[in-house]
């Protein structure tokens, strides 16, 4: 069967390209930003907006998250389509964009 692909091979392929995207971008110059939270269970549980250059960003999606000892991060999509990696310091709480 040369030729053959599983039919979630694509999907993986995409997942994974995300993932990759998503580490370049982090590997560009972060800024600081103010980022508005949703609070639940937790403080600064989920990132709703974005403040960064006086400019308001709605996020509309959160599309990956993790923890690292020393940091939180989010893969967001914003309202005006742009993803953006939120990079949040648990020690001082200040949060950094990488777009």
């Amino acid at each position: 069967m040369t030729g053959y692909r599983h039919p979630a091979t694509a999907e993986y392929v995409a997942r994974a390209t995300t993932w990759v995207r998503a580490i370049m971008i982090a590997a560009m110059e972060p800024r600081p930003a103010e980022v508005i939270c949703y609070s639940g269970h937790t403080a600064d549980e989920e990132p709703r907006a974005v403040v960064t250059s006086g400019r308001r960003l709605e996020v509309t999606v959160v599309e990956r998250r993790w923890r690292e000892p020393d940091a939180r991060f989010f893969v967001v999509r914003t309202s005006d389509g742009a993803r953006h990696v939120l990079r949040q310091n648990v020690t001082s709480g200040d949060w950094t964009m990488t777009s």
